[in-house]
């Protein structure tokens, strides 16, 4: 494990070779013996790739330890269903002011989809209507604050390729009552119009479920 995340494991604090400041942000690429370069700034922190050549992200953030800690749970939980990139390793500083200085070690993505862009909306609609439903129905957890910013085309082993999100800051958990009407928020805040499979599930359940009623009440 790279020695900048060996300490933070070890010593509960990040080395002083990783300068923190509230305008510059985390800058772990400064000076000689750089291990990482910055990329992008996400919704709750900032992203920097390894310069090892090991196709690795860390993600740093100024953050409470229970938001951090929900964060990883649910990206760890998306990550079981294909729906979010691996956790490989996750840590917080000391608490400073009721905030910790946390990292998320994960892997490097680099297709991302641009759900601004109307074209690319219509070519990828289904992909992420079954992402959403999935989501959603699988794990009970949705995003209806920013979701259209953080999808990815990723490659898998035989050449079939699906999404994942990042940066799960803002998704929440939802409880089974809430599911269709979130599900509706999160397609409509990723500009995309979904006729959800759950949904006719649940009709055709319904369905069968008349036709037994009928076929008692007839003495069947």
């Amino acid at each position: 494990m790279d020695e900048i995340l060996q300490e933070i494991n070890e010593k509960g604090e990040f080395p002083e070779y990783v300068l923190w400041s509230e305008e510059g942000g985390v800058q772990p690429d400064g000076g000689e013996g750089s291990r990482y370069k910055y990329m992008d700034s996400g919704g709750s922190g900032k992203i920097y790739e390894s310069l090892s050549g090991d196709n690795t992200v860390i993600k740093l953030m100024q953050v409470g330890k229970e938001k951090f800690d929900s964060e990883v749970h649910m990206q760890s939980e998306a990550a079981k269903y294909g729906l979010a990139p691996q956790v490989l390793d996750s840590g917080c500083s000391n608490e400073v002011e009721g905030l910790h200085l946390c990292f998320i070690l994960m892997p490097l993505l680099t297709d991302h989809l641009n759900l601004y862009d109307s074209e690319t909306v219509a070519q990828y609609q289904s992909k992420v209507c079954q992402y959403i439903d999935t989501l959603t129905s699988q794990l009970l957890m949705v995003n209806t604050v920013d979701p259209r910013r953080h999808f990815y085309e990723v490659l898998r082993p035989g050449g079939l390729r699906e999404l994942q999100m990042i940066d799960f800051g803002e998704f929440q958990w939802i409880s089974p009552h809430e599911l269709a009407e979130k599900r509706d928020e999160m397609a409509e805040a990723c500009g995309v119009v979904c006729a959800f499979k759950s949904k006719r599930r649940k009709a055709a359940s319904k369905s069968r479920s008349k036709s037994k009623r009928r076929k008692k009440a007839d003495g069947k």
